[in-house]
C-alpha cells in the first residue's frame, strides 16, 4: 500500500485518457452546437409569424414567403420554408404551421449525428 506522499496525481495513461475525452467532448460540441443554434433561429422565425399582423389573411404563400425571408436573414441552411406543413386548424380560426425536419452533421469519418426538430405555431387567420 502506497502512502499519500507516494500518490502524486494522474498517471501518463490516465492523463491521455482524460485529454482524449475532453477533446471528443469539444469536437462533439463544436459539430452539434450549430445544429441547435439553427433550430433556435427556426423557432424564433416561427414565433415571428405569430406576431406579424394580417399574415394569416395572406394565406399559405404569404406565410411561406415571410418565413423564408426570416430564415434567410438568420442564415438558416438546414431548413427551407418550402418544407413547412400548413393546414387550417379545426378548433380555432388559425393556420397550423409545422416545421418538422432533420439536420445531419458528420462527426468523424463515417459517423454522423442526426437531430430531429419539430415546432408548431398557430398563425391567426
Amino acid at each position: 500500500m502506497k502512502t499519500l506522499k507516494q500518490q502524486r496525481g494522474v498517471s501518463y495513461l490516465g492523463g491521455l485518457i482524460i485529454l482524449a475525452l475532453v477533446a471528443f467532448a469539444g469536437l462533439f460540441a463544436a459539430k452539434v452546437g450549430p445544429l441547435f443554434m439553427e433550430n433556435s433561429a427556426v423557432n424564433t422565425a416561427m414565433e415571428y409569424l405569430i406576431g406579424t399582423p394580417n399574415l394569416g389573411k395572406k394565406g399559405k404563400k404569404g406565410i411561406i414567403d415571410t418565413l423564408d425571408k426570416q430564415l434567410y436573414i438568420d442564415g438558416v441552411e438546414s431548413f427551407k420554408a418550402k418544407e413547412l406543413k400548413i393546414v387550417k386548424s379545426k378548433t380555432s380560426k388559425a393556420w397550423l404551421v409545422t416545421a418538422d425536419y432533420e439536420a445531419r452533421v458528420n462527426l468523424v469519418s463515417n459517423v454522423d449525428v442526426i437531430a430531429h426538430f419539430t415546432k408548431t405555431v398557430e398563425v391567426p387567420r
